[in-house]
């Protein structure tokens, strides 16, 4: 998203990636962020995720998000929610801690591409702070 847009995030979503990421620790992890998108306001409000697929890779110092599973996913959230849920864009974990890569920035920047600069969040999750790429 842009600068002059807000991000909002439930507790409760963070607390379920931060123990998703105490979970898979040492490695990286990640998922998808659902959620809705209010232009009026410039505002983007996560209200959940989908866990990564299983084709994901979860490595050390590395998350690749897979696509298995993850359309269909998708699809389902946005026809029990009448669209108002929809896919927002990506989270991964740093449980070593650090910021946002060249790699997370390329990926962050090539999503904004994909989804035809559509608000867009990339999130990443240490164990002190949640911060948008």
């Amino acid at each position: 998203t842009g600068r002059d847009w807000q991000v909002r995030l439930s507790r409760r979503v963070h607390e379920e990636m931060k123990r998703h990421m105490l979970e898979r620790c040492p490695d990286e992890t990640g998922g998808v962020l659902v959620g809705s998108v209010f232009l009026y306001a410039r505002t983007v409000v996560v209200t959940g995720v989908i866990p990564a697929p299983l084709d994901s890779i979860e490595e050390r110092d590395r998350f690749v998000l897979g696509i298995d599973g993850l359309k269909r996913a998708i699809s389902s959230i946005e026809q029990k929610t009448n669209g108002k849920v929809t896919y927002l864009g990506t989270w991964h974990s740093h449980p070593l801690g650090g910021g946002a890569s060249l790699i997370d920035k390329a990926t962050y920047q090539k999503l904004v591409r994909v989804r035809r600069r559509e608000p867009t969040v990339c999130l990443i999750v240490s164990h002190d702070e949640v911060f948008l790429v």
